[in-house]
């Protein structure tokens, strides 16, 4: 290490703890020539060269151990990457939970369940005095709206009050768990944190046409009681997965709802940076509790999050396209391109023909309609457009629209192409034109009935993707960047795939200036690694970086301190109210604190003992004497030593949102549908 440190006429081969600055690293990963090893050595592989770097940036320099503090990396490009500091790591939720033992208690009603015992004791140690247990008819009650969204029936309240068995109340939470209405309230909770809608938003907000199976996955998810962990991993790369079926690939459209402009992409290339900052936002907070957003301009102002962990957890995302997955086997896949080309083709040449006998008639009519125009735009609409001034490129672009031709129109959507109410022509014209049109719509009867797709996403090359809405090169517009590449907007069948690179600051305003700055490679908050965790898990059938499927498996391990107690915290808060801590997507400093600390570490080692099973924390949760308690209790001391209930002496008077409301006043009046699943309706 010495001599590496050392280095010879350029100086030292690394800088301990910035590899983006070391030359080692920068030749080994391409950033300056020679790149090495040299022919016919072959180059290292990503992996090989993200964990050459995740150990150089993990290296103290002998100066920085003397303090006892690390110190700030040296400037790249500008930019000093903030050290974590041993004291960094020492945030209560970046320590992974520990199993505490659970507290004795003295009073028997609080001694059968482990989370009464912590309740109980910290009631105990600040001097308040529980409440008693609610009557019947508000614990089926309760029940019902937590697990259901929707009431019991009168018969189901009597029979519930009256039945003497022991067992009544546990067989309760049972046969709710089990009800399809269970993952459609459950499941609605879950869409919240994702950020779930039908349309995208913004000025067009167009609609999601299938969003609808994500919205569906997610109920099958919680009414199968999906382990959560897998649950996580299915969303981040389900399409990554070995053992992948047609619910790991509709898990993926969580990369596709959430606001998105869906119009003029290729002309706004720092639409792609919003949309994955958007991500990176949805994912952190949402899964671990953490605003790594907050560090995408410069290091997070209160948590150990730099602006370059923010550009490695972009590398780690940057790889995925928008891709719909055909639901169906292979061969039924291959089966419906052939069918379904063989039909184009035929219509191809047919369409050819009618724009052909429409042609003088579009241009007398355009002709028409410009002369309504004043002369200045005329000019420019008749100036050859290679001589167009500036000013007449922009006049044009007004009145021209490009004349979609039959090839590329059928390309993009069949049924849209044919119509029978087209452009006026004569008499004879439109004869001929009638029977053509004749034998496309004999045609159309023969297309095969379109597969069902799941708007998810796969690893691609974001720079080739084909056109999109908006995307047509217009007069004025088209202004776009040349990357310089050629090949593919999918990875090819036997191709190395190589995600396309991530330069640090990036933001897609000014792509040349992007460029400029240096590469990114892919990994993990510094805060919460040591070592170096791979950043990439391929599948076995190739066409993919993988470095999704890491990053989820990395947020779903059991070793991640944040993944299982963010989620206890999420159950505990939609049975309480409140989470045990009150900012459920902020585990950071900015966050609150945990009321009751030893409680949820132990619920988390729990969870994740118990398999990560969602169903399992509910069952224990309600079988408490904490969920049972009346919250039609006051005592004055409690009310001055804990007004807001933090320390639930009481069960937590909370509204009901408004879609259980409906539903009650819905089911009432017995005009509820209870039909679940399947498309949207349109407001």
């Amino acid at each position: 290490v010495e001599t590496i440190l050392k280095g010879g006429e350029k100086g030292p081969a690394i800088i301990p703890g910035n590899a983006e600055a070391s030359l080692l690293y920068r030749r080994v990963a391409g950033l300056e020539k020679p790149i090495i090893p040299m022919a016919p050595l072959p180059p290292l592989t990503q992996q090989e060269i993200a964990l050459l770097k995740s150990w150089i940036d993990s290296v103290s320099s002998p100066s920085a151990k003397e303090g006892g503090t690390a110190k700030s990396a040296p400037s790249v490009a500008g930019y000093n990457e903030r050290a974590i500091a041993p004291e960094d790591r020492q945030w209560w939720s970046f320590q992974k939970p520990a199993p505490h033992p659970i507290p004795k208690v003295t009073d028997p009603r609080w001694e059968t369940n482990p989370i009464d015992a912590f309740i109980k004791y910290a009631l105990d140690q600040k001097g308040l005095q529980s409440a008693p247990q609610a009557d019947r008819n508000t614990l089926i009650r309760r029940a019902y709206l937590d697990l259901t969204g929707l009431l019991p029936s009168p018969q189901e309240v009597d029979d519930f009050v009256h039945d003497s068995s022991p067992q009544a109340y546990e067989k309760l939470i049972e046969r709710l768990l089990a009800s399809p209405h269970y993952g459609e309230r459950w499941g609605r909770f879950w869409l919240d944190v994702t950020r779930y809608a039908d349309s995208s938003g913004y000025e067009l907000d167009f609609d999601i046409a299938n969003a609808w199976r994500y919205r569906d996955y997610v109920i099958r998810s919680f009414n199968q009681d999906k382990p959560y962990n897998r649950f996580i991993i299915e969303q981040l790369a389900g399409d990554e997965l070995d053992d992948r079926d047609d619910d790991c690939l509709i898990a993926t459209t969580y990369y596709r709802i959430g606001p998105r402009v869906r119009y003029r992409e290729k002309d706004n290339p720092y639409y792609r940076y919003e949309y994955l900052d958007d991500t990176i936002r949805t994912t952190f907070q949402g899964f671990m509790g953490l605003s790594v957003n907050c560090a995408r301009c410069h290091d997070h102002k209160f948590d150990p999050i730099s602006r370059m962990d923010y550009y490695r957890t972009m590398a780690m995302l940057f790889g995925n396209v928008e891709y719909d997955h055909k639901l169906a086997p292979p061969e039924k896949v291959v089966e419906y391109e052939k069918a379904k080309k063989e039909v184009e083709d035929q219509i191809r040449p047919l369409m050819r023909r009618v724009f052909e006998i429409e042609a003088p008639y579009r241009k007398a009519a355009f002709e028409r309609r410009l002369a309504k125009f004043p002369e200045e735009i005329q000019v420019a609409v008749r100036t050859p457009e290679e001589k167009r001034t500036p000013g007449q490129k922009l006049l044009a672009a007004q009145i021209v629209s490009p004349d979609v031709g039959p090839d590329a129109a059928v390309n993009q959507n069949v049924t849209a192409l044919y119509s029978r109410q087209r452009i006026k022509t004569n008499d004879a014209d439109q004869a001929v034109r009638e029977k053509i049109l004749d034998q496309v719509e004999a045609l159309l009867k023969r297309m095969p009935a379109p597969l069902p797709v799941a708007e998810g996403v796969r690893d691609g090359d974001y720079r080739l993707a084909p056109d999109g809405a908006g995307d047509e090169p217009l007069p004025g517009k088209g202004n776009r960047f040349n990357y310089g590449i050629e090949c593919c907007f999918l990875p090819q069948p036997g191709q190395q795939y190589r995600p396309p690179p991530v330069y640090f600051a990036a933001n897609g305003i000014d792509v040349a200036e992007d460029q400029k700055s240096f590469v990114v490679e892919p990994g993990y908050l510094q805060a919460l690694v040591n070592g170096a965790p791979p950043t990439s898990h391929s599948p076995k059938t190739g066409g993919s970086s993988g470095r999704r499927r890491a990053m989820a498996e990395w947020i779903a391990s059991p070793d991640n301190p944040l993944t299982a107690r963010v989620m206890v915290n999420r159950i505990w808060h939609w049975h309480f109210g409140h989470g045990i801590v009150t900012t459920p997507s902020n585990f950071g400093k900015m966050g609150a604190k945990p009321s009751h600390p030893e409680l949820l570490d132990w619920l988390a080692t729990e969870f994740i003992r118990q398999g990560w099973s969602v169903k399992q924390m509910s069952r224990l949760i309600m079988n408490s004497e904490t969920y049972k308690m009346t919250s039609d209790f006051s005592q004055a001391a409690n009310l001055e030593k804990d007004p807001a209930n933090i320390y639930l002496w009481r069960f937590p008077l909370r509204r009901l949102e408004a879609e259980a409301i409906r539903d009650v006043i819905l089911s009432a009046s017995g005009r509820i549908n209870l039909q679940a699943g399947g498309q949207p309706f349109f407001p």
